[in-house]
């Protein structure tokens, strides 16, 4: 593949970076602070591939994310300055010119890897470029990075068998690739790659540098092929700088300071095994470490590289680096198709719904039949009950087939949401999109099979009712489990939470305590119960106006007919408001959850944006 020379590349400056976050010393117990990053000063220059090696915690990954603005917490503080040719830019701004590949893959496992490919390609690649050229460069991206047999593969899951690892990993790069950041950080993207492939991908990332772009990575203990590859190398220890400079000058620096790699040696491999960890002595390597650090500020290539900080290339950069951005409409389009694609192909989305419907209808209809038939008391009691739990089984039906869907999505939204692939209005609108239909489709297949095997009053009108308050309690139950996967995020602790939020609404619902009854300090919690207003909305539209009458057996002088409103009496509902006022509470209700649940998705995807980004 060919790149297109950049017209003016990009060097992307950083001055005295420093992040701390707050810990608890293990001597003093006190709250203190740990430098992730420590005084970081270096450049990564055009038409260059840079490489930064490092031990475990040495800080490489939270270099990256600051300067891709791609913090993701909150916590700490974090200091220093950030220049682009010369302009002062915030991790933000250098986000919407700049790809980012993470070492986690966070792709949605039911696309297939050129879905996957041509998704990016279309959502941030101008609109100008015909869809012909947008195909023959993602055709391309498969052939090199030797996708091409996985190419029509779905990503998959732990529970979906799909590509592999290696392959998962190449389809990440290619998503970036495919837009031709002028800025492209990867985060150890030959990590589960055997040796070949590796070094495919470490030399189309050589021949994407030789065409004036930026490109830094992380690697983790490179092949000497690979490492032959790399023309600036950067080494970190403990959040701070080792060295940084052209790798094929780092044998030399390291000589000159008494460490001097053997011939045929893989230079990296030296790194890590004689700098970086020096077995057994812990102390021995804490020392060589600290010394190497203190001395780095000292060496001609440190003074060589702050000469460079200090006078940084001007010219600025332009609205043409900004990655483009689609529009709406355009985002939309294919995100709904997207989620379409993912529920038809995700049998747990749609056929277990149905499925775990069609069973509650079957038992329902067997305990319930007929319940006029049935002796005055019984009529009672299984009417109540019906309409109870028709009610509940509404609301848990779609909350935790919306919660597990959610965090299907999750990762994979969150990821693309920051990648400026499309915004959160998109993803949350096309989620409706798909919600709704099934918030409407199962209520009333479930309403369809036990409003008439149950014997429920028989008039057209009041099942349309019966109808309407169904689909409200199952748009109720998917608002109620997104906002749960919004601001829960472990999937364990919405699990948790779920059957917490539930089961008070329950006990409020009208059944299991008499409403009129509650001591006044806690009956206000009623008014927060979507099943209170949706039973009671079922009860009265059941109730009013009916006689129950003694049953199929029943003598007519051993029962006197009873009008339905004694029982809403009695339940304590007479004076809960009317039919409509219920319906027009439970839809007031709903739309409250689907905005706190769009609240809750626009805090996942601020997470770390509030951080203060160096300037």
């Amino acid at each position: 593949m060919h790149h297109a020379k950049l017209t003016e590349g990009l060097q992307l400056v950083f001055h005295n970076l420093t992040y701390r976050v707050p810990i608890i010393d293990p001597a003093t117990k006190k709250p203190a602070t740990k430098a992730i990053l420590d005084g970081v000063t270096g450049v990564f220059q055009p038409g260059r591939l840079t490489a930064i090696l490092g031990s475990s915690g040495a800080g490489k990954t939270s270099l990256m994310n600051v300067m891709a603005g791609e913090l993701t917490s909150n916590v700490g503080t974090l200091t220093g300055e950030l220049l682009v040719n010369g302009r002062s830019a915030a991790g933000h701004e250098i986000r919407k010119m700049a790809g980012y590949v993470h070492q986690e893959d966070t792709i949605l496992h039911t696309m297939t890897v050129r879905e996957a490919i041509m998704l990016s390609a279309r959502l941030r690649t101008p609109s100008t470029v015909p869809l012909d050229i947008k195909r023959e460069r993602v055709n391309n991206l498969l052939s090199f990075l030797h996708l091409n047999k996985a190419a029509d593969t779905i990503v998959g899951n732990e529970r979906v068998k799909g590509i592999s690892g290696g392959e998962r990993k190449r389809t990440c790069i290619a998503m970036e690739l495919v837009t031709s950041p002028a800025i492209l950080f990867l985060d150890e993207p030959t990590s589960g790659l055997d040796t070949f492939t590796a070094y495919t991908v470490v030399y189309y990332l050589k021949q994407l540098a030789r065409a004036g772009y930026t490109v830094v990575t992380t690697l983790h203990q490179p092949s000497s092929e690979i490492f032959h590859l790399i023309d600036d190398l950067m080494l970190m220890a403990e959040g701070r700088m080792l060295y940084m400079g052209s790798a094929e000058h780092s044998v030399d620096y390291f000589a000159s300071q008494g460490y001097v790699c053997p011939e045929r040696t893989n230079p990296a491999d030296y790194f890590f095994m004689s700098i970086f960890h020096t077995a057994p002595s812990i102390r021995t390597r804490s020392e060589r470490t600290e010394r190497l650090l203190e001395v780095w500020p000292t060496t001609p290539e440190g003074s060589a590289i702050r000469e460079i900080v200090e006078k940084p290339r001007s010219g600025g950069f332009s609205a043409e680096n900004r990655r483009y951005r689609s529009a709406f409409t355009e985002q939309f389009s294919l995100i709904l198709r997207r989620t379409a694609r993912h529920a038809f192909r995700d049998k747990m989305f749609i056929g277990m719904r149905l499925v775990q419907i069609l069973l509650f209808a079957v038992l329902f209809s067997i305990i319930y039949w007929q319940i006029p038939d049935r002796d005055q008391s019984s009529q009672i009691q299984d009417r109540v009950g019906i309409l109870f739990f028709s009610a509940a089984c509404l609301i848990t039906a779609s909350s935790m087939p919306a919660l597990m869907m959610f965090y299907s999505e999750r990762s994979t939204f969150t990821r693309e949401s920051r990648s400026g692939m499309y915004g959160l209005s998109t993803f949350f609108f096309t989620k409706l999109s798909i919600e709704l239909p099934l918030c409407i489709i199962t209520p009333l297949l479930l309403s369809s099979v036990i409003y008439w095997t149950t014997g429920m009053n028989q008039d057209a009108g009041r099942f349309f009712v019966y109808c309407v308050v169904a689909t409200l309690l199952s748009v109720a139950g998917m608002g109620l489990g997104l906002v749960t996967g919004a601001f829960f995020p472990e999937l364990s602790e919405a699990l948790v939470a779920i059957p917490v939020i539930i089961m008070p609404t329950m006990v409020f619902s009208g059944v299991f305590v008499n409403l009129a009854g509650l001591p006044a300090w806690i009956s206000w919690f009623k008014w927060s119960s979507m099943m209170m207003y949706g039973f009671g909305a079922l009860l009265k539209n059941e109730l009013e106006g009916t006689t129950i009458g003694c049953g199929k057996d029943v003598l007519a002088d051993e029962c006197t007919p009873m009008p339905g409103e004694v029982s809403i009496s009695n339940l304590g509902f007479e004076g809960q408001g009317t039919v409509w006022v219920n319906i027009s509470a439970l839809a007031m209700g709903c739309v409250i959850l689907t905005a706190f649940s769009y609240y809750g998705m626009w805090r996942v995807t601020r997470a770390g944006r509030g951080k203060r980004q160096p300037r």
